[in-house]
Parts: C-alpha cells; sequence; structure tokens
C-alpha cells in the first residue's frame, strides 16, 4: 500500500502554440516546504494559476522552496524566471540538460537540425522548424535560465522537501538529461512515461548512441525500481506504471520492426524518406503535420535506424553526401 506523507496539487497548465491540450505541474507540500515539479510554459495566465492555486492551499508563490525540472523542454521549465521574480528558490535539472540550457539553446536545436539534413531533411523544412520551434519563440527566457544557479541532478542524488526525501533516477531518451523523482512507491515521471501516448524520442547529436536504446535501458530502470503509480508531465495519473512501461516496451519493438519492414533489399533509404512512410499515431499524415511534429517524426527515425545499426540490422552509407542506410543481409 502506498503511504503518502505529503500533499500534491496537479495544476493544468495551458500550452499556447503547442499540439497539446495542457502540462501538468505539481505542488508538493511536505511539513513546512513547497516544491513545484514542472512549473510550466511561460504564459501570465499561467502564473496567475500557480498564484490561485497555491491561494487555495493556504500557500503563496514567494513561499516557494523549490523548482525542480523534469527536463529542459520548453513546456515544462520555462516559467522559471518568472517565479524567481517572485521568490528566492532552489533550482533543480539533470545534469545533461543544464548543459543544453548552459550553452545556448539555439545552438543545440541548430546543431541537431544539421544532423537531421544530414540524414535528408530538405533545407527549407530545416529551415522551417528553425523559425517555428518553440525553442526559438522562447530564446529570451532560455537567456534568462542560463543565469539562474542551478542545481545539477545525477543518478542517485537526493531532494529534502520538508519530511520526504524524492530519490532522482536518470532516465534519458526523452532527453538526454531527463530525471524522474521517486518516494513511497510513486514517482513524477514527467515525460518518461505518459499515460495515452508514447513520449517522443529524438536522437541529439550531444548522445553517443541510439536515443532509443537509452530510452528501453531507462524503461528497465524504472521498472527495477519498484515504482508503481506515476504522476505524469501529460495525462492522467499512472496507476500501475509496470504495465504501462510493458507497453511502451513493445511499441519501440513494434517501430523497430515495421522500420525494418519499410526497407527493402539493396535500397539505400535516408531517415527522412523513411519517416514519410512510418505510419505516426498523429491524425495527419506526414505531409501535413506541422513543422515541429515532422522535426519530432525525423528525430524519432533517427534514433530508432541507430538502434537498428547498433544491432547489427542496418549500415549507413552515403548517397549523394547524404547519409542513407541499408539492411544487412542475414
Amino acid at each position: 500500500m502506498i503511504d503518502l506523507s505529503f500533499e500534491i496539487r496537479r495544476i493544468k497548465m495551458a500550452l499556447p502554440g503547442i499540439e497539446l491540450d495542457y502540462v501538468n505541474s505539481y505542488v508538493v507540500k511536505s511539513g513546512d516546504e513547497i516544491a513545484i515539479i514542472d512549473d510550466g510554459m511561460y504564459f501570465l495566465d499561467n502564473l496567475r494559476l500557480l498564484m490561485r492555486e497555491l491561494k487555495s492551499m493556504n500557500l503563496s508563490v514567494n513561499k516557494i522552496d523549490k523548482v525542480i525540472g523534469t527536463h529542459f523542454h520548453v513546456d515544462h521549465i520555462t516559467l522559471t524566471p518568472a517565479i524567481n521574480d517572485l521568490a528566492s528558490p532552489e533550482f533543480y535539472i539533470g545534469e545533461k540538460d543544464y548543459k543544453i540550457i548552459s550553452n545556448d539553446v539555439e545552438k543545440f536545436l541548430s546543431s541537431t537540425l544539421s544532423l537531421y539534413a544530414q540524414n535528408g531533411t530538405p533545407k527549407e523544412l530545416v529551415e522551417r522548424i528553425l523559425k517555428e520551434h518553440p525553442l526559438m519563440r522562447n530564446k529570451r527566457i532560455y537567456e534568462e535560465m542560463r543565469n539562474l544557479d542551478w542545481r545539477k541532478l545525477s543518478d542517485g542524488s537526493e531532494i529534502k522537501v520538508g519530511d520526504i526525501i524524492f530519490k532522482v533516477l536518470e532516465v534519458p531518451g526523452h532527453t538526454p538529461g531527463h530525471v524522474i523523482l521517486e518516494a513511497n512507491e510513486i514517482a513524477f515521471t514527467g515525460d518518461h512515461i505518459l499515460p495515452k501516448i508514447t513520449p517522443n524520442i529524438p536522437q541529439y547529436p550531444v548522445e553517443e548512441k541510439s536515443a532509443v536504446t537509452y530510452y528501453i535501458n531507462s524503461l528497465v530502470k524504472t521498472m527495477e525500481s519498484k515504482v508503481t503509480k506515476g504522476y505524469p508531465g501529460h495525462g492522467d495519473q499512472i496507476d500501475s506504471l509496470p504495465s504501462r512501461i510493458n507497453q511502451l516496451l513493445q511499441h519501440h519493438n513494434e517501430r523497430l520492426s515495421e522500420v525494418l519492414g519499410l526497407m527493402k533489399k539493396d535500397e539505400c533509404v535516408t531517415a527522412f524518406e523513411l519517416a514519410q512512410k512510418i505510419k505516426w499515431n498523429l491524425s495527419k499524415p506526414f505531409a501535413d503535420m506541422s513543422s515541429t511534429n515532422k522535426f519530432f517524426a525525423i528525430g524519432e527515425t533517427i534514433s530508432h535506424l541507430y538502434n537498428l545499426e547498433e544491432n547489427g540490422k542496418v549500415e549507413r552509407k552515403e548517397r549523394d553526401n547524404i547519409t542513407c542506410w541499408k539492411l544487412i543481409s542475414p
């Protein structure tokens, strides 16, 4: 039986300009301390909502002790500078995601898009993604976040909030430095594990191996941690994390098989060409997707190809100075 010796309040933060309904921000109160896990997206209505929810708990923004980001994405942590203006909390994020913030997110996005271009993404689409990506729309906020005094989290780190101690698990996959927070058999999972949709697992140039490989290993690691209930970044709580983990593992095995099935013997195909053929779990086909969703689809295709390469199923070649992928005959 799960014994929650602390109070949790979920706040559904708006996501203007993003194709998801909301992101979950969590207020955690234990003893005399207040922590915010994933403060949400920079938007005045979100700040006002946070203030109202805290007031309903007889709390206030200026009493926030800790702000913890599960990962660096726009929808999860860009309200941070506004909170810093109103309070003096400690700020926490995974060490590898901190490096992305501190090294300039525009450079990070540009280097990622260079990888995608090398994998066949047309120049005009690369330019459109760079212009329209949520990171670029929030560039000024990230510049402010670079100057905050972040405490870097790694595997096994602990964060004390009042009477509760959260253990940190590094779970790379969705981002290189994604973390989840565990205590009393529950976990705040961020976008590592979601109840209905499968988290996007894109390939980033800072990663030494396939992001899908990292993600699968992270799912197994979470399963072994014995947590049972999850509080995710999007959607309702997950009552059985082990069951959901098994579903996600099955999904990626099926996606790997799908990619192999789309490749023909003796044909060298680019990741961009494959991304257009994969059956994505979206309402629109690839051609009609937004530039951001195309970015997600291409990145995930590359990460699955990297995994197949690591497992001796495909090999990379060059075609007109562009990376293409070829089946390895058994």
